[in-house]
């Protein structure tokens, strides 16, 4: 019994071979590259610029709302 799972496990002496951890490490690199997240990583790294325009206009967008929001509230009590 014992046998039959280090051959079904490919273990040698109670630890992996070398073989098999690399084909599992290969198999995680590749699920990495694939995701979505690791994407758009790659793309916000090649573009810091671009990215930095982008939020920085967004946080402006916000901050602009909230205030004149906090204004009409003002206008509104007087």
């Amino acid at each position: 019994m014992e046998y039959a799972k280090d051959v079904i496990l490919d273990l040698k002496n109670g630890q992996a071979s070398r073989k098999t951890n690399n084909i599992r490490k290969e198999k995680i690199k590749t699920k990495e590259r694939n995701s979505i997240l690791n994407k758009v990583y790659e793309t916000i790294t090649k573009h810091k610029i671009m990215t930095t325009v982008i939020t920085a206009t967004v946080s402006f967008m916000v901050l602009d709302i909230l205030l004149i929001s906090s204004f009409i509230n003002v206008l509104t009590k007087i």
